[in-house]
């Protein structure tokens, strides 16, 4: 816009400049009149508006005034081409600062849109670095809930088990203790005995002899029923106590995997909406 009106004055001075000299020869004034010479050696003399007042002032008034009047004129339109000449070349360099300025945040604003653009692309590896994170945990917490399970169901049929051999140690040691009352009452029935007859106390001693025995074996059987019982029952009680620990290691596995996934969740959150 600037260019084409400094175009249009130029066009407009020129056109005013054609005109006065097409006036100035109507009056008989030519390149030969001694005027104020150009600077160039050689070259033909060139009329100024200053000689050409005083070259006027020979003429008559009534010749004077239309020439004047387009001097004046032309003198305004070359003050006022002069001033928008001037003004428009303020306003080229305005436009041409307002340019590199504009420039400048343009290279300013593509480098921020790399940077940016740099970020967001490790955003999205992180994220996904995240979400691969989250889901092996997924599949290990299912492993862990999977293991745990299976050892409860391990822990309840020890349960069962030792309630059975419990309930079967009892059993056995009512039987025993029956037998040891029937070889208390033989004792006692061998005593009674003693103090009868002869032939009766022979008897009497020999049946005593086969009830000590019998004795014997019964305390011996139990002594060695009441070992392996006890036995049986603190490597149960070790074994039980092995795996009820076993089980709360694995849920405190489990609760901590739970906890970071947790965090994984909340921070994939974030990155996805920072």
């Amino acid at each position: 816009m600037g260019l084409v009106s400094l175009k249009n004055m130029k066009e407009l001075h020129s056109t005013n400049r054609r005109r006065f000299a097409a006036q100035i020869k109507s009056y008989g004034f030519d390149s030969g009149h001694p005027c104020k010479k150009s600077g160039k050696k050689g070259s033909p003399f060139k009329l100024t508006f200053q000689t050409f007042r005083n070259s006027l002032s020979m003429a008559g008034s009534d010749s004077r005034k239309p020439l004047l009047t387009l001097i004046r004129e032309l003198s305004s339109d070359e003050s006022q081409g002069e001033r928008r000449i001037a003004d428009q070349k303020k306003r080229i360099e305005d436009l041409r600062s307002e340019l590199d300025a504009s420039s400048t945040a343009l290279e300013e604003s593509k480098r921020d849109k790399e940077t940016t653009e740099q970020l967001l692309r490790g955003y999205e590896v992180e994220l996904s670095m995240n979400e691969a994170s989250i889901q092996a945990l997924e599949a290990r917490i299912t492993l862990m809930n999977n293991e745990i399970s299976t050892l409860g169901a391990e822990l309840g049929a020890l349960k069962s088990e030792e309630s059975f051999s419990r309930d079967e140690f009892t059993g056995k040691m009512l039987e025993l203790n029956a037998e040891i009352r029937k070889f208390q009452e033989l004792l006692s029935s061998a005593c009674i005995a003693v103090h009868q007859s002869d032939a009766t106390l022979t008897c009497g001693s020999l049946t005593a002899y086969q009830d000590a025995e019998q004795a014997r074996v019964v305390q011996n059987k139990l002594a060695e029923i009441v070992l392996q019982g006890g036995e049986h029952y603190k490597a149960e009680q070790v074994f039980h106590d092995q795996v009820q620990q076993e089980l709360i290691n694995l849920e405190k596995k489990a609760l901590l995997l739970e906890s970071v996934m947790k965090e994984n969740r909340e921070l994939q959150e974030m990155n996805r909406y920072p």
